[in-house]
């Protein structure tokens, strides 16, 4: 399990300011909302976490 953090929200503060740039037809929020949605997916897929491991169990 990944460790808390704050790019979930961040990336949907981006998505959100970006649907609204596109409602707006203001292409330069549509640009600023999806970069900043797209930056904080490629921060959270390189960023190591440590995260908690699950053990499995073998009863043998």
């Amino acid at each position: 399990m990944p460790d808390p953090s704050l790019l979930p929200f961040i990336m949907s503060l981006g998505a959100f300011v970006g649907c609204l740039g596109l409602i707006m037809y203001r292409f330069e929020l549509v640009f600023a909302g999806f970069g900043l949605t797209l930056l904080c997916m490629l921060i959270r897929s390189v960023k190591e976490y440590k995260g908690y491991e699950i053990e499995v169990r073998t009863d043998s």
